[in-house]
């Protein structure tokens, strides 16, 4: 159910200057016009497979469960968590967030997730938020991701290994890259 959300995202996602890149959207039976959007999209950009995925009854509603199926149906070698309530920063987004990880030779990428809104409360905890979980990076802990802006191979998910369940500092269970 994020049909407005991906009015913004998909079109700010398909501008990106990268090729060869694909959209995968996993539909977790959503009831509002996701499938009609992404019919049209993919009408007007052959270059581009963009794939529905309807998580059925057996998924349920876990988050986990869609992205796995979402991973698994990719067809390139690295994958990019986005959330839809976001936008990228630039046309360039995509390749510098696959050049830092080429570049640099190294296999996960954790983008910055600028936060806009009129809220200094909300600003102010998703600020303290980042800064900790920087710090769990820097002493090698798990890091909890927030689901966007991050990089990383198929191949690290398809595994097992490395995704495990934790309890964060926030006593809520958690997947987590670990990373060793």
């Amino acid at each position: 159910n994020e049909y407005e959300n991906l009015v913004r995202l998909l079109p700010a996602l398909l501008e990106q200057k990268f090729e060869p890149f694909e959209i995968v959207v996993v539909d977790k039976n959503s009831e509002d016009d996701t499938e009609v959007l992404l019919a049209s999209l993919e009408h007007f950009h052959k270059n581009l497979s963009i794939r529905v995925l309807n998580a059925n009854t057996k998924f349920g509603r876990d988050d986990l469960m869609a992205l796995g199926v979402g991973i698994r149906a990719a067809r390139y070698p690295y994958v990019i968590f986005f959330r839809p309530d976001c936008l990228p920063s630039s046309k360039e987004w995509l390749v510098s967030l696959v050049n830092t990880a080429l570049g640099k030779k190294v296999d996960t990428v954790l983008g910055y997730t600028s936060f806009k809104g009129n809220s200094l409360p909300v600003r102010y905890d998703m600020m303290e938020q980042q800064i900790h979980q920087m710090g769990t990076i820097c002493k090698k802990m798990p890091y909890v991701s927030w689901g966007n802006n991050t990089l990383f191979p198929k191949e690290r998910f398809l595994s097992g290994k490395e995704f495990k369940t934790i309890t964060t500092a926030w006593n809520q269970s958690e997947q987590a890259i670990i990373s060793h």
